[in-house]
């Protein structure tokens, strides 16, 4: 076995040449998930507003509103789906390659490893956004979320909101990134 090569389960993992194509394409997914993930979930959100609103409150809507709603339910959801798609694409470039030679080379790519460093990724760059900056102040829709560089209840909240759901976006990306790098020997061998 060679210097460059990494045994992990027991399976000559190769070097880094020859593992290139198995990141880029589990990077790829990481990068894929979050987006489909985003517009999925916003489209089952509109849907469920659209069905309450007809269903429980009562409102009767004409087809051309109905279109109206629905056009604008799938762009919403595919505009922020793209930037959802850019954004994961960033991450993934700045941090997600970094970690994924980290942990090819020390052996620890499993699915919850994968998930929990994804779920950080995704968090860590929003936080640091995030942070109050000293004596700024910000509000929304009136409610104050920092105030003097010092975040409020609300901008806890806020905080803790933003960081959790990028966390999830990027658990979905981490845990991709598994399943392709998993699964990549067999879906080579289908050829």
């Amino acid at each position: 076995m060679s210097n460059n090569s990494q045994v992990m389960d027991g399976k000559d993992q190769g070097s880094l040449r020859d593992i290139m194509p198995k990141i880029t394409i589990g990077l790829t997914a990481a990068i894929v998930a979050p987006a489909v993930a985003f517009v999925v979930i916003t489209l089952l959100i509109f849907g469920i507003v659209f069905v309450k609103s007809i269903a429980f409150d009562h409102q009767e809507l004409v087809a051309s509103e109905m279109l109206v709603a629905i056009s604008t339910a799938i762009l919403f959801a595919i505009s922020f789906g793209l930037a959802t798609f850019m954004i994961a694409a960033g991450h993934v470039a700045v941090m997600g390659f970094p970690a994924s030679i980290i942990g090819w080379r020390f052996g620890f790519i499993q699915w919850w490893s994968s998930t929990i460093v994804g779920f950080f990724l995704g968090c860590l760059p929003i936080a640091l956004l995030m942070l109050p900056k000293k004596g700024s102040s910000a509000s929304v829709q009136g409610i104050p979320l920092k105030i003097g560089g010092v975040f409020t209840s609300a901008g806890w909240i806020n905080f803790a909101q933003l960081v959790l759901i990028m966390g999830f976006f990027g658990a979905v990306g981490g845990f991709s990134f598994w399943l392709v790098w998993q699964y990549w020997d067999r879906i080579t061998r289908i050829k």
